[in-house]
């Protein structure tokens, strides 16, 4: 029995098996973020005009530690790109929110990624890439959603 061999480009391959790879690495590094700070940065961008939610839920949506997510948080803080207010029904927690500062540097900091996720698929055929097709379930659909028109795919 022969094993099926598929023809996928090693770009998407890359994308795949190690999330956003070298391109968007290189434009978070750009804008001194590593990886971890841009990623809290998106997620916080990500809810709309408030800009804020629980450490808790940003530690489950990037699948890091607690301690991980307080040391990255401690650093935003102190770049003033965050803020942390207590939360008033209960002492022991608190919300974390986007600076001013914050905001702006988190919208230029999605948009480059999404220009460098495309660049790096920009070649690859659709069928390759069906999440990235233009339609309202898929990457673009999502993009548009977030404000990222036109960003997710070329």
């Amino acid at each position: 029995m022969q094993a099926a061999v598929l023809a996928v480009p090693p770009v998407l391959v890359l994308l795949v098996l190690f999330g956003d790879g070298p391109p968007v690495e290189a434009e978070v590094a750009r804008l001194d973020l590593t990886k971890a700070e841009y990623d809290i940065l998106a997620v916080l961008r990500s809810p709309g005009k408030r800009y804020r939610l629980r450490p808790s839920v940003l530690t489950q949506r990037l699948v890091l530690t607690c301690g991980g997510t307080s040391n990255v948080l401690r650093r935003l803080a102190v770049a003033d790109l965050i803020e942390r207010d207590p939360d008033p029904s209960d002492a022991r927690s608190s919300w974390v929110r986007l600076a001013a500062s914050g905001v702006s540097l988190a919208e230029e900091a999605v948009r480059a990624a999404s220009a460098a996720r495309a660049a790096a698929l920009r070649g690859v055929a659709p069928a390759h890439h069906p999440c990235c097709q233009r339609s309202p379930s898929g990457r673009a659909g999502r993009a548009r959603r977030y404000g990222d028109v036109g960003r997710a795919t070329s």
